[in-house]
């Protein structure tokens, strides 16, 4: 055999030795490229979610919180008892998954009313500030802030067929016999 048939010889086994090598290269940058995009979307859907639990726990505390307030010198309905736990986690949770969470606790305080008695006076609670906490939630949830908030009609406190509504027929019904 020649000199120039062995380097062609050669040639011919290297060319699709090198192509292939390039191929399964490509193939699996591709695949682990694919499969990293794919594990940091399970993570941040993880997050979000986690994120999302936290803030409607944060919600329900507010609920519990002003169902078991006084409105207008009025006392509550019908006080619901609760764990204190559930404020603790929530709390905990969006200092954890949540993108701002110094604005989201800021706004979650303000809500509930929260203050250290040590430090602060009592500064209560609006409908304006829950409205601020939803606003909040909607931006962590990468939602659209602009929701429908009347802060005259910010809070379900009483509906028809509700334990609530029929204290206050009760309470309505005492007050006539006082009068």
């Amino acid at each position: 055999m020649s000199e120039q048939n062995a380097k062609l010889n050669i040639n011919n086994i290297w060319i699709p030795v090198i192509a292939a090598v390039l191929a399964a290269t490509i193939t699996g940058a591709f695949g682990f490229y694919f499969k990293y995009l794919e594990t940091s979307e399970r993570i941040k859907h993880e997050i979000l979610s986690e994120r999302k639990k936290a803030l409607f726990d944060a919600l329900t505390v507010i609920d519990l919180v002003y169902a078991n307030s006084e409105f207008d010198g009025k006392t509550p309905l019908a006080r619901k008892q609760w764990d204190i736990q559930l404020a603790r986690d929530a709390y905990n949770k969006m200092l954890i998954y949540c993108s701002n969470p110094e604005r989201t606790i800021k706004a979650f305080h303000n809500a509930i009313g929260l203050y250290n008695p040590g430090l602060e006076k009592p500064r209560g609670f609006s409908a304006a500030s829950i409205n601020e906490f939803r606003r909040e939630v909607a931006r962590e949830l990468e939602l659209s802030d602009s929701l429908y908030l009347d802060p005259n009609r910010a809070w379900i406190g009483v509906l028809p067929g509700t334990k609530e509504e029929m204290e206050l027929r009760k309470r309505r019904i005492k007050e006539a016999h006082v009068k």
